[in-house]
């Protein structure tokens, strides 16, 4: 419970603020009022000066100790209210670059102990060690210590770098396992492993062995692996360890959230500093300061794969970049142009604006393509015509990608042709049928507080597919 003089702080800092709040508000609108709804703006300032104000509360225990031991706190309460100002400003700044209210994690909960593992070059090159990490940070509790990380990542990046932009997996594959958005929700991961086959619900480590991964299966895992969710770390580092296992049966490709400057805006970059207790500045010892860390792991998210291709389906992270957008567009992306963009924020060449486009799009109803106007601007709206002709040119079932919540975990869009011609009514077109499957794998997101179900999905290569629904898990 919070003592009054807490409470009286929290009141003086919520005071003082409400003028600036409304002066940063209004100068803000100034400049960006044209493209974006006053209302909106003004409700993101409210819900920014409530949970940034929610941090400095908890650090009023550390102002009552010195307003009681007879210290001049008004320094100190100056010094916090510039500091609050300066977050309220930053996180509308974040509301108005993203197009949506998705804050940062303002208070840091402590942190409970748990088992560290260190991983040697040994484990790093033994299929059944990493198995045997991967089992007790799902269901032990572990987690690697932060140069372990680091070496884990130079590892995964070495794989990936191997990777080309498009990966072509048509080839003696019989069926793919697709998971959607994970989002931090380890629990979900930990459903969609045992779902795909890829570890066994044991109490052993002994027993986590793979079941389901011959050479004629794999799993793509759709990226947004991290953000949102209290467990980024854990599912990133369990992804990274499976990946260094299993390099042909585990694909990881990249989604919108693996970029430098989205995961340090949506909570990742945060969790990773508390939970190593990083320094915010350069370190004698480099893996105890963020900043170095920090390009370690953008580096890793730079140098992921963008999208797979297999005998019926184009899988992606988020959509179709043009209306004329052709897969040997993608091809042509090399191993070291795609390496270079650790953030896609603010695309400048066509390599970046095409990778931009595929992470950030999404699905609409009407036909036609557009910039999409639910994201900040950011990648495009492609309608069910746009899929269809570019299912059809590529000679594919299924447009296959992430991205979205969705209540089933999955949904499913019907794209035939719009406008079939009267020569074309007996012709293999009209009776193709081409679908866009949405795969949302982060069961009652965000962080266990929503009502949706997860999914994967599953296609076969005669053209089948089946999703597989699961709950939230506690």
């Amino acid at each position: 419970m919070m003592n009054s003089t807490s409470r009286w702080i929290g009141k003086r800092l919520l005071h003082s603020l409400a003028p600036t709040t409304s002066t940063i508000a209004q100068s803000v609108f100034a400049k960006h009022g044209r493209s974006r709804n006053v209302w909106f703006l003004f409700g993101g300032a409210a819900a920014a000066t409530v949970l940034a104000t929610s941090q400095f509360l908890v650090q009023g225990e550390e102002i009552r100790a010195r307003f009681h031991a007879g210290d001049d706190t008004a320094p100190m309460i100056q010094e916090r209210r510039k500091l609050l100002q300066e977050t309220i400003h930053e996180t509308i700044h974040q509301i108005l670059s993203f197009g949506r209210v998705s804050l940062p994690h303002y208070i840091r909960q402590s942190q409970p102990q748990c088992r560290i593992i260190r991983l040697s070059k040994e484990v790093l090159s033994s299929e059944k060690e990493l198995l045997q990490v991967v089992h007790a940070i799902l269901y032990k509790g572990a987690r690697v210590d932060v140069e372990s990380l680091v070496h884990l990542c130079h590892a995964a990046t070495d794989v990936f770098r191997t990777e080309d932009t498009l990966l072509d997996k048509t080839t003696n594959i019989d069926m793919v396992s697709v998971v959607g958005d994970l989002h931090g929700c380890l629990s979900s991961l930990k459903s969609t492993l045992e779902m795909t086959g890829l570890l066994h619900d044991s109490d052993s480590a002994t027993t986590t062995t793979p079941t389901s991964t011959p050479s004629n299966r794999c799993v793509v895992f759709a990226g947004d692996f991290v953000d949102r969710g209290e467990a980024s770390l854990e599912v990133w580092t369990v992804l990274l360890l499976l990946k260094v296992a299993f390099p042909q049966q585990v694909v990881l490709l990249r989604g919108n959230h693996e970029d430098s400057k989205v995961a340090e805006v949506y909570g990742f970059a945060e969790e990773v500093q508390t939970k190593y207790q990083l320094s915010s500045h350069e370190h004698s010892d480099h893996n105890r300061s963020m900043p170095h860390v920090w390009k370690t792991l953008s580096d890793t998210f730079a140098a992921l794969p963008i999208a797979v291709v297999t005998d019926t389906a184009f899988i992606v992270h988020g959509g179709l970049p043009s209306r004329h957008f052709k897969l040997d567009q993608l091809r042509q992306v090399t191993i070291q142009d795609r390496c270079r963009y650790n953030t896609l924020v603010r695309p400048t060449t066509s390599v970046d604006t095409l990778m931009e486009r595929l992470l950030w799009s999404d699905p609409m109803p009407q036909p036609g393509i557009r910039r999409n106007r639910w994201r900040g601007g950011r990648g495009m709206e492609f309608g069910p015509d746009v899929t269809h002709d570019f299912l059809t040119r590529e000679g594919l079932h299924y447009l296959v990608r992430a991205h979205e919540p969705v209540d089933a975990g999955f949904e499913t869009v019907h794209c035939s042709n719009p406008h079939p011609t009267n020569d074309a009514v007996d012709s293999d077109e009209t009776t193709t049928t081409t679908q866009l499957v949405t795969v949302f794998s982060a069961a009652n997101y965000p962080n266990g507080t929503g009502t949706n179900h997860g999914a994967i999905l599953q296609l076969y290569r005669d053209g089948t597919h089946k999703a597989i629904q699961f709950s939230y898990q506690t």
